[in-house]
């Protein structure tokens, strides 16, 4: 466990090399992929909140745009792990290759974290920890999506501990910039600051945090999966 831990902050440190590498790339999917994907979770989210009815939409949503947004970051991650050469015309031509098996498996995503908050509330994590290598297996291996299902519920069960210390490990460094940032806007703007403004830096910090935290998850993957 000890070793393999060491080998998760490893790939953190890589993690910082394969952004100043790919960068351009990184931003090119953030403007195009990620950024109006979360600004459509964000329109969904306040929906939901506006009218409390619908409040299962966004959880119904979320796996989907979770499994469909990673496919290019995921790409470009394994390129720069097997230290290949691509155009970014490739990562595209991947991506919509890519779509339709990644979206039918991000159903089975969302059937499996909806079954365990439908038996409780608290349980909802025990489904994210089960399917949540779904979108990296339709990468690494490419594997059918039956056979995705079966993996990833098996990497779950044996990799939880390791997934519960990186899910951990992104969402403190995530509350921690996020926290500074707001702290340094509230004392330059006085607290005048609109909320639609403070919104969109949440989303802009959040988008640029999650091509770091899918390269980490796809080097572990890309670790455990070769020791199969």
């Amino acid at each position: 466990m000890f070793e393999s831990m060491k080998g998760v902050f490893a790939s953190m440190g890589e993690a910082f090399q394969f952004y100043k590498e790919h960068f351009s790339k990184i931003m090119l999917i953030g403007l195009t992929i990620l950024f109006p994907f979360g600004f459509f979770l964000l329109i969904v989210e306040q929906f939901a909140y506006i009218y409390p009815e619908m409040s299962s939409l966004y959880p119904m949503v979320l796996p989907v745009v979770f499994s469909i947004g990673q496919l290019p970051l995921i790409y470009i991650s394994l390129m720069f792990i097997n230290d290949e050469i691509f155009e970014t015309s490739d990562m595209f031509r991947f991506f919509f290759k890519k779509l339709s098996t990644a979206y039918t498996t991000s159903l089975v995503f969302f059937a499996l974290v909806a079954l365990f908050e439908f038996i409780s509330d608290y349980l909802w994590i025990i489904g994210v920890f089960l399917s949540i290598s779904i979108p990296y297996l339709v990468i690494l291996k490419e594997y059918e999506p039956i056979v995705c299902i079966t993996k990833s519920v098996k990497i779950g069960l044996v990799k939880w501990m390791q997934l519960l210390i990186l899910l951990a490990s992104f969402y403190l460094i995530g509350l921690g910039i996020k926290s500074g940032l707001f702290t340094g806007i509230e004392l330059l703007t006085k607290g005048t600051a609109p909320d639609a403004f403070l919104v969109m830096v949440q989303l802009v910090i959040e988008i640029s945090l999650i091509p770091f935290a899918v390269f980490v998850l796809t080097k572990c993957y890309y670790k455990w999966l070769e020791k199969e």
